[in-house]
């Protein structure tokens, strides 16, 4: 029989159950069982949530969960170099507080409440230092057990730099008598024959 020493160390070691004498044997197989089985999910659940936090903070786009309330829930660091912020600071702001144009937050709410989802919507969002930044943005709703949405996840793209390419490409071929509309055609047809 165990000491009560005994039996604290192993509660403090996480035993679940003690065994009793004298014991089945059966008992004992399904006991250890259960025991390994307790033990392998609980590292499957750790890996899981080690792959989240890596593809999270590592990844070079935003990524932004918010509150139904738009209140920011959590954010990547790269959140925090997009939009110039320091952490505490954008912790205590709205989503839509970052949009250039209003009109572009109540349009993704819009779509958000129709589809569930909006994926590469192009807005502007304004950096603390008052510039806008040019981005894509796709967001899903994250649902509750009920089937109702609990928060949304949203990756935000830094597009500004092949905007500003792509409208100097349209100037310089506009300078050169080719209409805007051309100038996109041709823009489509460069990037097309990059892709193929």
């Amino acid at each position: 029989y165990a000491s009560q020493s005994s039996a604290i160390d192993a509660v403090n070691l996480d035993a679940y159950r003690c065994v009793e004498k004298p014991f089945d044997v059966g008992k004992l197989l399904g006991m250890i069982r259960r025991a390994i089985e307790k033990r392998e999910l609980g590292r499957s659940l750790q890996e899981s949530e080690e792959r989240y936090r890596t593809l999270f903070e590592g990844s070079r786009d935003a990524i932004l969960i918010t509150s139904l309330d738009n209140g920011f829930i959590k954010f990547n660091q790269a959140s925090l170099d997009l939009l110039g912020y320091a952490r505490a600071d954008l912790a205590k702001m709205r989503l839509s507080e970052i949009f250039l144009d209003p009109d572009d937050f109540r349009q993704i709410e819009r779509e958000m409440r129709n589809r569930g989802y909006v994926k590469d919507y192009e807005a502007a969002f304004r950096r603390s230092d008052g510039k806008g930044v040019t981005c894509l943005i796709t967001s899903t709703g994250r649902l509750a057990s009920d089937g109702s949405i609990r928060e949304y996840q949203t990756i935000v793209k830094d597009i500004t730099s092949q905007k500003q390419t792509q409208q100097k490409l349209e100037k310089t071929l506009a300078g050169n008598g080719f209409s805007i509309e051309s100038c996109r055609k041709v823009d489509s047809l460069y990037f097309y024959s990059l892709v193929k």
